[in-house]
């Protein structure tokens, strides 16, 4: 726990109000203990410009680095903008390859503020996972500040999705986490923690065939540890680094930092993602990184009613002490797996066809079997197992009884019995003979049936409330996980409304785990 003398009451009053949802703050990873809310006046980055009561962000209307070339890629347009800079879409000059520019705010350089880009670079490029942005270079640009050459990536960062799709569905949360969760791992098998995990740090990829990755982004207050999935103590104790609603108590407190710091973060994170709000919220920066370090978070569960062991992970990783939360982010995965498991065993699983016989030739054969109670007479007992000494055995026993006939019994007679007994020997091996083919061709469309295999589809429905779905017009209720054989479906699905409803084709693979967005 934080010294009492952390947070005095003087200080946290001090702190001034503080609004989570401004977009100027976006970037921002470092904030002073009662720092000042002023606007600081900066050199403008457009030539000319006068500087006056004119901000950074203002001189960029007519910005010059448009149609300029930095390093070997052009500046094509101006994408976004945050707390620390701005973000531009470049074209490498030769090849043509799409690239994001991000370019550092000169007042955090001239100020002593400013984050090492070289350090960024290094920390993201020795991750090396398809969950981690891809740094090309990085470099100044004279009278404007310092410069990183990103990948650039289609899609939307997390904190824009959360605006749209919170409270999103619990698989859509463990599939996110996961990929999170898997990228992670790789940077703490590196030794680096990243410190500043948030949602605007998250970017949902949108790949060509419609699905999503994630990729994880901005490792500028990154620390690198010694050894491997280590800790290592913070640089600046009179600084708190971090996002206030994102933060670790640890990390606020000034102490050292490990792979569980960026798992807080992760847990703050699933908690908004299924409830649509955060676990501490306050009118301050410094009163809301006081809730974390002080108070017990509220549980899911107060806000949602989601799986049990879902909400259970969740308060775990919230927890004051890194030593109470998972042990990694890979065991928190596979607890995820086991959740994620355990709604696939609830899905609604669709029976399948046979592929040989068809029921009407099943049902003739039912009928044709009850229609022979004559045939059956001889076998001693029909459920048991066709045993072939049996027939050798009576004819023995014939043989023996044979010999008490009377010699001056007729040849004929003899002769007679002797064809009889052939005839039901005959009939009985036939009988059961038959009856073993019929089982086995009963049985094998379940065995053909269960090489096909199964996939599994998580319904994304946005409009109405959903009331009932339909695959192959058989219906499921309202449930959103379906869990059908390979092949392609008809799948309908109907909202309150009566008049929304969608209809189309799903094609499922074996083993496959897909998402499936309907639009009522």
């Amino acid at each position: 726990m934080c010294p009492r003398e952390v947070f005095r009451a003087g200080v946290a009053a001090g702190a001034g109000a503080y609004r989570s949802e401004s977009r100027d703050d976006t970037d921002e990873a470092t904030f002073k203990r009662g720092r000042q809310t002023k606007t600081e006046l900066v050199r403008p980055l457009v030539a000319k410009a006068p500087a006056g009561d004119m901000t950074w962000e203002d001189s960029v209307t007519r910005d010059v680095l448009v149609g300029t070339k930095v390093g070997d890629y052009l500046i094509k347009r101006r994408i976004g903008h945050g707390g620390m800079g701005i973000v531009y879409e470049g074209e490498h000059a030769v090849i043509g390859r799409k690239v994001a520019v991000k370019v550092i705010r000169p007042d955090y350089v001239e100020g002593g503020r400013a984050r090492d880009l070289a350090t960024e670079a290094r920390s993201a490029a020795a991750i090396r996972h398809r969950g981690i942005i891809d740094i090309f270079g990085f470099g100044t640009i004279p009278d404007v500040g310092q410069y990183l050459v990103m990948e650039y990536l289609d899609g939307a960062p997390l904190d824009e999705v959360l605006l749209q799709r919170a409270p999103m569905l619990e698989v859509e949360v463990i599939r996110i986490l996961d990929a999170l969760l898997s990228a992670l791992g790789a940077a703490h098998g590196v030794g680096v923690i990243h410190r500043d995990l948030k949602p605007g740090n998250v970017f949902l990829v949108r790949e060509g065939d419609g699905s999503e990755s994630v990729k994880v982004l901005d490792f500028g207050i990154a620390k690198r540890s010694e050894a491997p999935y280590g800790s290592t103590p913070q640089t600046h104790a009179n600084a708190l680094v971090g996002t206030p609603e994102y933060i670790a108590p640890e990390q606020a407190c000034g102490q050292q930092v490990s792979p569980q710091t960026d798992l807080y973060a992760v847990g703050v994170m699933a908690f908004e993602m299924l409830t649509k709000r955060l676990p501490f919220e306050g009118e301050s920066a410094m009163g809301i990184v006081l809730q974390h370090v002080r108070t017990p978070p509220p549980p899911v569960s107060r806000y949602r009613e989601v799986n049990a062991s879902l909400a259970a992970l969740v308060a775990r990783l919230l927890e004051k002490e890194p030593s109470a939360r998972p042990a990694s982010a890979e065991a928190v995965r596979r607890e995820l797996k086991g959740i994620l498991a355990g709604f696939s065993e609830g899905a609604t699983r669709l029976a399948m066809a046979p592929l040989q016989a068809p029921p009407k030739a099943k049902v003739a054969r039912k009928e044709q079997r009850a229609r022979m109670p004559e045939r059956r007479a001889p076998v001693a007992d029909s459920d048991q197992r066709t045993n072939v000494e049996a027939p050798t055995m009576l004819l023995e026993q014939t043989a023996l009884d044979h010999r008490t006939v009377r010699p001056r019994r007729s040849r004929k007679w003899w002769m007679g019995g002797a064809l009889a007994l052939v005839l039901v020997v005959g009939g009985w091996a036939f009988l059961s003979q038959a009856r073993a083919a019929s089982a086995r061709r009963e049985s094998a469309p379940v065995l053909v049936s269960e090489a096909r295999g199964t996939g599994t589809v998580v319904l994304k429905v946005s409009g109405p409330p959903l009331m009932e779905v339909l695959v192959n017009g058989k219906s499921h209720g309202e449930r959103y996980v379906l869990e059908l054989p390979e092949g392609i479906h008809r799948l309908e699905v109907r909202g309150r409304d009566a008049e929304t409803t969608y209809s189309g084709s799903l094609e499922i693979h074996a083993g496959a785990f897909i998402e499936h967005h309907v639009t009522l």
